[in-house]
């Protein structure tokens, strides 16, 4: 048996496997996919690797080294699940369809009072309604609705009192909109039910089923699009658990575990978010944004959400209203890496990203 736990993959193979693993040889024409393994032996060719290829694991220890992958096939099989990433279309069950061959517009609206960009905002069903619906008319595709904040050190609140902000929310908009997709933001099975059951269409868990396993029963029940984020912790101990051995490694390995975990339980469509600012240092999210093409190789569409996060205001000395516009400047750079959904809070610019992205990609 072989441990395999996912390193790197990518165009930019030759460089690191040379900063890391000083003396590996890799000449100019490789490209593939680093990994560590134990064991193996001095021998291990690419197709013995190619044959255990799926037995990735993650706690790997002692005796670890690279391995770069020069099998056509093996290849052919990620370069294929790159373009699955890139070019699915879901079609959901009353017929209504996620493009994800092109760039959606998820709006965020917060039915919170410390939400740390808009909370307080939009408390009222009435506040929260209308905002959705100026959403919609600026051009966002998914309505992304939450009742409990996920900010750094943010506290729980009862499951209850979550389930009383979103779902009068998601009623409404609902019934007023049959056309716009509605996301439920929680990692809670219980609110996941309560949103479905209220018109909700997608399940968007911060924690891809870390915090309550049940949650991808509710996804695979509903036949709802399931989005896994990556985070070290709960939000109220996340910044401080910031050391990892190797940031895209740790991040890849988890989405890849945790998206099998909900094919396991029959969920069918998953989107995959790296989750910019949970438990990630300035330097990381940037080393995120950098990288992002490999979490390509998961198979999974990507979801990024920077919209107004502190790493661009502390980057740029900026307040949370000042950071929209590079807030679109790195989302446009993340579509260009990959990503098929930006999470954002200003739809008006990033309407106008859509429109432009969508006229580039259909060439």
């Amino acid at each position: 048996m072989y441990n395999l736990k996912p390193l790197f993959s990518g165009n930019n193979i030759r460089g690191y496997l040379n900063k890391r693993y000083p003396g590996f040889s890799a000449d100019e024409n490789d490209y593939g996919f680093l990994y560590e393994l134990k064991p193996a032996g001095d021998n291990f060719s690419a197709a013995e690797f190619g044959a255990v290829a799926e037995k990735w694991a993650g706690n790997a220890h002692n005796g670890l080294y690279a391995v770069l992958i020069r099998d056509s096939e093996l290849r052919k099989e990620y370069l294929v699940k790159k373009d699955n990433a890139l070019h699915s279309v879901w079609e959901l069950k009353d017929g209504r369809e996620m493009d994800l061959s092109r760039l959606m517009v998820m709006g965020i609206l917060n039915v919170t009072p410390d939400s740390f960009s808009d909370g307080g905002l939009y408390n009222s069903p009435g506040e929260a309604i209308k905002h959705a619906a100026a959403m919609t008319e600026a051009g966002t595709d998914i309505i992304d609705i939450g009742g409990l904040s996920t900010r750094p050190d943010s506290a729980e609140i009862p499951v209850d009192d979550e389930i009383a902000r979103v779902i009068p929310v998601i009623r409404h908009i609902r019934e007023f909109n049959k056309n716009v997709l509605i996301s439920a933001d929680t990692y809670r099975s219980e609110v996941a039910a309560a949103a479905m059951e209220a018109g909700a269409d997608i399940i968007n868990d911060i924690s891809g089923g870390a915090f309550d396993p049940a949650i991808r029963e509710v996804a695979a029940h509903y036949d709802a699009p399931y989005i896994i984020m990556h985070t070290p912790g709960k939000p109220s101990e996340m910044q401080k658990m910031t050391d990892y051995d190797e940031l895209m490694s740790t991040i890849y390995h988890y989405l890849s575990e945790k998206g099998k975990e909900a094919e396991a339980k029959g969920v069918k469509r998953i989107i995959a978010d790296p989750g910019i600012g949970f438990g990630k240092t300035i330097d990381q999210n940037f080393e995120i944004l950098s990288r992002m093409e490999e979490l390509l190789y998961l198979g999974y569409p990507l979801l990024i959400g920077l919209s107004r996060k502190s790493f661009i205001g502390k980057t740029l000395d900026l307040d949370t209203g000042q950071r929209d516009i590079p807030t679109s400047i790195l989302e446009g750079f993340s579509v260009s890496s990959g990503a098929r959904i930006i999470r954002t809070h200003n739809i008006l610019h990033a309407s106008y990203l859509k429109q432009l992205i969508n006229r580039i990609l259909q060439y």
